[in-house]
């Protein structure tokens, strides 16, 4: 472990020390202008009290075998308390929910709970949201030592089944507060963003735009304690050559010819044959991971088949529903699957054994059929939508071309 004046050490206490000063100045407020305190709306609307259903339901969804909370009870344990234990977390729940107003009058993350009330969130679940957060600790655990306590100012909860909702809220606020104006135009509407959770993707026709809304981002994420990675971040050009660098904090962004958002590569061109190649190698690395049970010739076939269907396949196959395929990018993907079956059964390639054998003793699902089975199923769920997405927008988008003159 290195320590701050840059000198090494392997004492267990000093690495104690080290990894607590890291996370707490990690987790400290670190937008000074956010006000601290926050008055709490007197309109807080009606809202219905929890029902025991509604308890039952939500423990019954909980997953088994998770590690607990501080309190150290697991869901199992609440789940095997039955009707009983039902009973008393309802009451519990709505307690909090009644007496609410008196828990407390000022609270951290001032930027959560004003992201919350712009959006019109009852003022109840508000000010719940207030007191899961108000005081929170954290402590931290090596080996078997754990560290002091010392208070988060900032950070959703790990593990919270609210907090994503919580943190795309947040995100929202930002991007309403950066007020994106150009974008890519797609039959009169433009197409400036795309989001999932903290992974974003700007989208501009010009260069100067796209410095523009990186700016403004970059502003508007400061102010509520957010940072562009830079080392993440990158850039394409698509028809476009530049010499110009788009710059982010006095740093360069890396101009790349492929990247790789959301498990899918995108690149200048060819983009499907890059994106196949990548998935039959990851597919071979998750055949790897499986080959005790895959390769082991005392196990029956259909227990490969189901780690096969259920591991292997959706890892070859995950985002084909916009791939482009000819001819030669099936042989590859039938080339790969082929020569997986072949070491399931512990067959070689010189013994000569036709593919048509193989996958009658397999019956494993073809891969390119599996492929178009789910870009039909795709389609056909694309033009079933009612509203216009931008999935069905950009499928049935009108191309605007010039005429040739002369």
């Amino acid at each position: 472990m290195i320590k701050e004046n840059e000198q090494s050490t392997t004492y267990r206490n000093e690495i104690k020390t080290i990894c607590q000063t890291f996370y707490r100045r990690l987790y400290e407020q670190t937008t000074p202008d956010q006000p601290t305190t926050l008055t709490s709306s007197p309109d807080k609307g009606e809202i219905l009290p929890f029902l025991e259903e509604e308890v039952k339901e939500t423990l019954d969804e909980m997953k088994k075998k998770k590690a607990p909370g501080n309190d150290g009870i697991t869901s199992d344990v609440m789940k095997i308390g039955g009707p009983l234990v039902i009973k008393y977390m309802t009451k519990v729940y709505n307690e909090v929910l009644k007496n609410n107003e008196k828990a407390f009058d000022s609270v951290e993350y001032a930027t959560i709970v004003q992201a919350l009330r712009k959006v019109n969130i009852n003022e109840n679940y508000v000010t719940m949201v207030e007191i899961i957060y108000k005081g929170a600790i954290a402590r931290i655990h090596i080996d078997n030592q754990i560290s002091e306590a010392f208070e988060k100012q900032r950070g959703v909860r790990q593990s919270d089944p609210i907090s994503p909702k919580i943190f795309i809220t947040v995100i929202d606020q930002v991007f309403k507060e950066a007020d994106l104006k150009c974008g890519i135009n797609i039959d009169g509407e433009y197409l400036r963003d795309l989001r999932f959770a903290d992974d974003v993707a700007l989208c501009t026709e010009k260069e100067e735009e796209m410095e523009e809304h990186i700016e403004r981002l970059n502003s508007e994420s400061k102010k509520v304690g957010l940072k562009i990675h830079k080392e993440k971040t990158k850039y394409m050009t698509i028809n476009y050559i530049t010499e110009k660098p788009i710059v982010i904090d006095n740093e360069n962004i890396e101009l790349v010819k492929n990247y790789t958002y959301l498990g899918q590569t995108t690149t200048i061109k060819n983009r499907t044959n890059e994106e196949i190649i990548m998935k039959i190698r990851k597919a071979w690395y998750t055949f790897g991971k499986h080959r005790e049970i895959l390769q082991d010739t005392t196990l029956p076939i259909i227990l490969k088949r189901k780690i096969y269907d259920q591991c292997i396949l959706p890892t070859m196959t995950y985002g084909c529903q916009t791939w482009t395929i000819n001819k030669q990018l099936c042989h590859k993907l039938q080339t790969a699957q082929r020569a997986m079956e072949r070491k399931m059964l512990s067959i070689k390639l010189k013994d000569g054994i036709p593919i048509i054998e193989i996958r009658k003793k397999t019956q494993m699902i073809d891969a390119v059929q599996y492929i178009q089975r789910r870009k039909w199923r795709w389609a056909g769920h694309n033009a079933r939508e009612k509203d216009f997405r931008w999935t069905k927008r950009y499928t049935v988008a009108t191309k605007v071309r010039k005429k040739r003159q002369g």
